[in-house]
């Protein structure tokens, strides 16, 4: 490790999320059951073999993998990480004993330093791609909400285009029959003035007779 750690991708790492549940994990008790006798730093401790595949998830298929570095000083840029996506879980009384039992300090020193809280914090990308071997479901979700507005989009023009078409063929249908359209309803005034005009016209073209003068009486 020590001739890898310096060369282009050099050192390949599987990472893998641990959650705290109730069950105990056998597999991980292969090692945490050893952790008393390399309490204090420098310390080794041998361990029957086991299948190291107990520590890994079931599901090896999804994983994320990226150039990266070392988590501890001096960083070397010489890892490909390979983070799985399916957690494995440890039960509390697991992770009680990687809480207390271990110290970061060596056995003869006078206060002992307990290996707590000793993770790295997130680091920027600096513009090192992510890959994936499936689709991760913020992908999935955002791939939806893109199908969906588009499928929106495309409904809401074809109702416009329809309205559009719609009103082009009324207006053309007013234009082709005209008799269609209601005729006009004469105002009260104009009604009025016609029947003035046609009293007026009665009176002109039937003139009343004169009275005959009545006859002389004879003498």
């Amino acid at each position: 490790m020590s001739e890898a750690k310096t060369q282009e991708n050099g050192l390949a790492v599987l990472a893998i999320l641990i959650e705290a549940g109730e069950e105990i994990n056998q597999g991980y008790g292969s090692i945490f059951n050893y952790l008393g006798h390399i309490r204090y730093a420098g310390q080794k401790v041998a361990i029957p073999a086991f299948d190291i595949k107990l520590l890994l998830p079931d599901n090896l298929s999804q994983y994320f993998r990226y150039n990266g570095s070392l988590t501890t000083p001096p960083c070397h840029q010489s890892v490909l990480w390979i983070i799985f996506n399916e957690r494995v879980k440890i039960s509390h009384s697991q992770l009680m004993k990687l809480q207390t039992v271990l110290y970061s300090s060596k056995e003869e020193e006078a206060e002992p330093m307990a290996l707590q809280d000793n993770y790295r914090t997130t680091q920027p990308l600096n513009h090192r791609t992510v890959l994936s071997s499936f689709i991760p479901v913020s992908v999935k979700i955002y791939t939806a909400a893109i199908v969906i507005g588009s499928l929106c989009g495309c409904i809401g023009l074809a109702v416009i285009i329809c309205f559009i078409v719609k009103t082009i063929r009324l207006t053309s249908s007013w234009d082709v029959l005209p008799s269609i359209r209601p005729a006009p309803q004469p105002r009260l005034q104009d009604m009025a003035k016609e029947s003035k005009e046609d009293v007026a016209l009665k009176t002109t073209t039937n003139p009343t007779k004169p009275e005959e003068a009545a006859p002389q009486p004879e003498t």
